[in-house]
């Protein structure tokens, strides 16, 4: 496999990984903090900074329920919490009201203050968060869309991993599997050794190809000769992937052309997904726009370098949400 076929990322195409070194068990540096490495704290909010101030003091000895009365001069424990507000945006309208002048016989409105026309959509502190969102955080103008509305998400576009085929059999909903990936699959099937299987696979190929070509012809055809044709090639491409696909069993009865019949089991259960754009004109037929939107979470990822544990992952998802909110 390698980047063209499989999820394998380009810069691993043509390099072998060297074997990780043994070590002995109880060597190497162990998880977590190091022995004579200084702790870091997040450093706590000013006192005039704090909204809302909550006092807790025991009534009685947790040990032998005896009265306590007095508070010792000492620092108290402290825990500090941040959270967004319900609405966090103000929502201004000016309105300018139409009066009539009996003596010119017209109708005027009263202007808009220079500041308010100046401004825009955005005061400046959304402004300020916008600008900030794009240059610093670098999401993008899609991103920034998402965060500030509501968007309406009526067909999951997605990769034919396992968890979104659980999530489309649970929940049923409509689905546009990544045809890219689909691609990448059949491509993978075409670099096969066994003759039938890479025969088979070029066929699918040929098919999906036919689609494409049909859509970037698209102007050339009228409306219905342009559906007529997209079904057409739909299927083509299905009747290839489970009609077509070889099978030849060894003499324990155990199929030989696995990577074939994977793809025939494939169309089988999910072959219409694939298409869902014929129908749906406003689909990708690509999960390139699912994709754009967890960049960010790969960003971090990378940057993080992952966690190991739950008591790890919280401070992490904490950061990312810090980041991207």
């Amino acid at each position: 496999m390698n980047s063209s076929n499989s999820s394998k990322r380009p810069s691993s195409d043509g390099i072998t990984k060297p074997k990780p070194k043994k070590t002995k068990k109880g060597e190497g540096r162990k998880i977590g903090g190091q022995p004579g490495h200084s702790k870091h704290e997040r450093s706590l909010f000013a006192e005039h900074e704090i909204n809302s101030l909550h006092n807790y003091v025991l009534p009685t000895c947790p040990d032998c329920e005896g009265e306590v009365n007095v508070i010792v001069d000492a620092e108290p424990r402290i825990i500090q919490q941040v959270e967004l507000i319900e609405v966090p945006l103000i929502k201004e309208e000016h309105r300018s009201y139409p009066v009539w002048c009996e003596k010119c016989q017209k109708i005027h409105y009263m202007p808009f203050p220079p500041e308010v026309l100046k401004q825009g959509l955005f005061k400046e502190r959304l402004t300020a968060l916008v600008a900030y969102m794009c240059n610093v955080c670098h999401a993008s103008f899609t991103t920034i869309r998402k965060y500030l509305g509501k968007e309406f998400n009526g067909v999951l576009g997605c990769d034919y991993f396992s968890a979104y085929r659980k999530y489309m059999k649970d929940f049923n909903v409509s689905v546009q599997f990544c045809i890219a990936h689909l691609i990448r699959d059949i491509k993978y099937l075409c670099g096969l050794p066994d003759a039938h299987t890479k025969a088979y696979g070029q066929k699918l190929l040929d098919g999906v190809k036919g689609l494409f070509k049909i859509i970037h012809d698209r102007d050339k055809l009228t409306q219905q000769a342009f559906n007529s044709a997209l079904e057409e090639a739909k299927k083509t491409i299905i009747t290839v992937a489970i009609e077509q696909a070889p099978s030849q069993l060894n003499k324990d009865g155990k199929e030989e052309k696995r990577e074939a019949q994977n793809m025939a089991k494939r169309f089988r259960s999910h072959g219409e997904a694939y298409f869902t754009f014929i129908t749906t004109p406003a689909i990708d037929p690509t999960n390139n726009v699912a994709e754009q939107a967890i960049r960010f979470v790969v960003i971090d990822r990378h940057i993080t370098q992952g966690t190991r544990s739950i008591k790890g992952r919280k401070p992490c998802l904490f950061s990312i949400d810090s980041t991207h909110l």
